[in-house]
């Protein structure tokens, strides 16, 4: 394991985010932008609300990350996605919202036994970590 990152909201800094924590109801008010059904980030955000007893459903479920952004930008809402791949997109124009309990997942990479990393692979591994320092602490 790399790093475990959160699920974050990306919106224009007009849009105000209330909440302050993952909340399946205040979510499911917002015009959410999400990825499509049998990506992984989507199965986290459905298997979150349906241990809650609630579907997901996003006003728009896009598969490319720079269409979500153009959306978001645009005005059509507010985009659910793991930090990792908000992060990228973060200018004047977007912000990210970090929200207490927000589900969250694993960052690594598997090795077959016996095999070492290549110059490569330990670089891009060290630039993750180091770009994960940026995330907030637990609970902030």
């Amino acid at each position: 394991k790399l790093f475990v990152e959160p699920f974050v909201l990306m919106h224009r800094p007009d849009n105000h985010i209330s909440l302050k924590k993952w909340d399946v109801a205040g979510l499911s008010a917002l015009p959410i932008i999400s990825m499509p059904q049998g990506t992984s980030t989507r199965s986290g955000v459905d298997d979150y609300f349906a241990a809650h007893n609630a579907i997901f459903s996003p006003t728009f479920a896009l598969r490319d990350l720079n269409t979500i952004s153009q959306f978001v930008r645009s005005g059509c809402g507010i985009a659910i996605l793991p930090w990792s791949a908000a992060r990228p997109f973060l200018k004047d124009d977007l912000q990210i919202c970090y929200l207490k309990g927000a589900p969250h997942r694993y960052i690594g990479i598997f090795t077959l036994k016996g095999l070492s990393h290549s110059e490569l692979t330990l670089h891009v591994m060290r630039s993750l970590v180091a770009m994960s320092a940026e995330l907030p602490m637990p609970n902030e």
